[in-house]
């Protein structure tokens, strides 16, 4: 359904000097031009401007996320990188190298990319912290478990390969997932997520919550 600005700033709940803002640093998908002076929205607009609204506000970061940080994030999600990978990514000033790759092929540009050496990236490859998996292809989410690898590594004395119990604790964390949303169908009497019908609990949808437990529950075992 297409909208003229005034039903675009109502049902966003943003003034429309904040939205124009939003146009003018090409945060938006530009409007459909009904006449000369006269632009059209969509539901496209409408959802850009929820996502935009929740980078800015619900960071992590106190601050929430600047004009320039948003859009680098917002361009990451347009090349289809995962939201929390994207969010990350830009936070913590990780350059991801072009967002439209979305996936390096080779450990040198993906080195560049995570700023560590490509030694550094073999090891992590080789104790299994990191997969370039069948198509041998370093995915987003390996930026940020290089540069954090490195991070407690370096200088530390301690090797990539200690932390390797960590890797197989939060893969058991994913298969945790999907086994929890199959066991929430049957006792709710709904099949298995496997072919089941939309409208069902999925992994998807367990994960996130999940992802939240696991922070609150690190944080409590580290102020033990």
């Amino acid at each position: 359904m297409m909208m003229r600005m005034q039903e675009l700033a109502e049902r966003s709940g943003l003034p429309r000097t904040t939205i124009h803002h939003y146009a003018r640093e090409s945060l938006l998908p530009p409007p459909r031009k009904s006449a000369k002076n006269a632009a059209e929205y969509d539901e496209s607009h409408l959802e850009r401007l929820a996502l935009i609204t929740r980078l800015r506000d619900e960071s992590r970061d106190p601050r929430g996320l600047s004009i320039p940080e948003v859009r680098l994030v917002l361009g990451h999600l347009d090349a289809g990188i995962e939201p929390g990978a994207a969010v990350r990514l830009v936070t913590e000033g990780i350059d991801a190298g072009p967002p439209a790759a979305g996936r390096w092929t080779d450990a040198s540009a993906f080195a560049r990319a995570a700023g560590v050496s490509e030694a550094f990236v073999r090891t992590l490859v080789e104790v299994g912290l990191i997969d370039d998996g069948p198509d041998k292809g370093f995915r987003p989410g390996d930026l940020l478990v290089a540069r954090a690898c490195e991070s407690v590594c370096s200088g530390s004395g301690v090797d990539p390969a200690d932390l390797t119990p960590l890797a197989d604790l939060i893969h058991e964390v994913g298969s945790y997932s999907d086994t929890l949303a199959d066991v929430h169908a049957l006792r709710t009497g709904k099949a298995p997520t496997t072919g089941s019908p939309p409208g069902d609990v999925r992994p998807s949808q367990i994960r996130p919550e999940l992802g939240k437990l696991c922070d609150a529950l690190l944080w409590r075992a580290l102020e033990g």
